[in-house]
C-alpha cells in the first residue's frame, strides 16, 4: 500500500479553505484556528488522526546586546523590575511567536510590548537589528541566527531538553509545565475506516525510523515521533485545550 502526502502550506493563522484527501498539517488549522476564528470552512475536529510525525520546539531567542539577563528567571525578574519595557518580536497577531509569548506572560506573571511583523523572517531580522529585545520562535528557523552568532538561545520550549542542545534548559525548568511546540501531524478525511488508519500510521512510523529520514529531522532540530492514532488524537485534543486556553485568557481575537 502505497502512502502519499500532500503537505499543505499555511499561513501561521490562516484558516484553510481547501482540504486535500491526506494532509501533512501544521498545528494551526487542526488545533488553533477554531480558537481564534468565529468560523471556519471545515471541522477540524472531524479528521481522524493517523500519526504525529514530528516536533520542532518553540524557543525563547534574545538579541544579543539589548538583553542583559543570563537565564529565564533573571528575564523574568528584569521584566517585574520594569513592567512593559522589554519588546516582544512575534510573526504576527494570532500565530504561534504570539500565542506562546502569551502563555510566557501569563505563566511568569509579567508584561511584554508585543511588536507583530508579518511573518518569521522579518520579525528575526527586526530582532537581530535590535529594534526588539526577544521573541519565541521554531527553533528550526531561528537555531541559523544562533549558531552565527547573530542571536542568543535562552531557552527551549520542549518538557525536558533537547538531546541535540543538552545545555540548553528548557522555560520549564523556570516556569513548570510550560510547553510550546511547532509539530507535524498526518490526518486523514472523516470516517475513514479504522484498518486503513493503523496501517498508514505504521508505514509512516516505519519511514520516520529510516536513516535518511532521521537526518532530514535532525537537520530541522526536530524530534522524530511517528506516534500511533490513539496517542496521536490525545496529543491534538491536549494541544487544542492548551492553545484555546491561552486565546481566551489573553482575549486573542481575529477576524
Amino acid at each position: 500500500m502505497g502512502l502519499v502526502l500532500f503537505a499543505v502550506a499555511c499561513a501561521p493563522h490562516a484558516p484553510a479553505e481547501r482540504v486535500t484527501p491526506l494532509g501533512a498539517w501544521s498545528p494551526p488549522p487542526l488545533v488553533v484556528n477554531q480558537s481564534l476564528y468565529p468560523k471556519l470552512g471545515f471541522d477540524p475536529s472531524a479528521f481522524v488522526p493517523v500519526s504525529v510525525m514530528g516536533i520542532v520546539p518553540n524557543a525563547l531567542v534574545v538579541n544579543l546586546s539589548k538583553m542583559t539577563a543570563a537565564s529565564v528567571a533573571d528575564l523574568i525578574a528584569d521584566a517585574l523590575a520594569d513592567p512593559g519595557k522589554l519588546t516582544a518580536a512575534t510573526q504576527g497577531n494570532g500565530s504561534t511567536s504570539h500565542l506562546t509569548s502569551e502563555m510566557f506572560q501569563m505563566a511568569a506573571r509579567v508584561k511584554f510590548v508585543h511588536v507583530p511583523y508579518r511573518g518569521s523572517a522579518p520579525a528575526l531580522q527586526g530582532l537581530v537589528a535590535g529594534d526588539c529585545d526577544l521573541m519565541f520562535d521554531n527553533l528550526g528557523v531561528s537555531l541559523a541566527l544562533v549558531k552565527s552568532g547573530q542571536l542568543r538561545l535562552m531557552a527551549v520550549g520542549t518538557v525536558q531538553r533537547m538531546a541535540a542542545l543538552p545545555d540548553v534548559p528548557t522555560i520549564a525548568e523556570t516556569l513548570p509545565g510550560f510547553a510550546s511546540l511547532t509539530w507535524f501531524a498526518v490526518v486523514a478525511p472523516p470516517k475513514t475506516p479504522r484498518a486503513i488508519v493503523e496501517r498508514l500510521s505504521a508505514d509512516i512510523a516505519a519511514a520516520i525510523r529510516s536513516p535518511e529520514v532521521a537526518q532530514r529531522f535532525a537537520e530541522m532540530s526536530a524530534q522524530s515521533v511517528g506516534s500511533a492514532p490513539e496517542a496521536s488524537a490525545r496529543f491534538m485534543r491536549e494541544e487544542a485545550e492548551r492553545w484555546a486556553g491561552v486565546i481566551r485568557a489573553a482575549a486573542v481575537k481575529l477576524e
